[in-house]
C-alpha cells in the first residue's frame, strides 16, 4: 500500500484494477487519503535523517514489546536492502516513541486495510 513510505501525493492516480483508485475517485475515500497524507507529513518531521519513512515505520513496529518480528514488503532488491538495514538499527528511543505518539496517540490510528 505504501502510505507510510511517503511516496504518495493528493495528485497521484492508480490503475483501473487497483483498489487504491477509490482513494482518488470516491470523495469520502479521497478526503481520508488526504488526511492520511497529512498524518504522514507530520510523522516525517519525527523521522531521523538516517532513516527512510519505511525504515522508521519498521523500527516503530519492532519497538513494541508485544512484537517479535515484522514482515515487510519489498518489490525490489533496493527495498529489501533498506528493510534489512532497518532491522540492524536499534528500536526507537522513548523520545522517538513519544514524538510518534504526539502525532498519532496510541490506539488513535486507523485501520486502512482493506481500504
Amino acid at each position: 500500500m505504501g502510505l507510510l513510505t511517503d511516496k504518495f501525493s493528493p495528485e497521484d492516480s492508480f490503475p483501473e484494477d487497483d483498489f487504491r483508485r477509490a482513494w482518488i475517485e470516491d470523495p469520502d475515500e479521497h478526503a481520508q487519503f488526504v488526511a492520511d497524507l497529512d498524518t504522514v507529513a507530520r510523522l516525517r518531521a519525527v523521522v531521523p535523517p538516517d532513516d527512510t519513512m519505511a525504515q522508521f515505520a519498521l523500527r516503530f513496529a519492532i519497538t513494541h514489546p508485544a512484537v517479535t518480528t515484522v514482515i515487510p514488503g519489498a518489490r525490489n532488491r533496493k527495498q529489501a536492502g533498506s528493510n534489512t538495514a532497518a532491522g540492524r538499527r536499534p528500536p526507537l528511543s522513548a523520545t522517538e516513541v513519544a514524538a510518534v505518539d504526539a502525532v498519532v496517540p496510541p490506539g488513535g490510528g486507523r485501520k486502512i486495510w482493506p481500504a
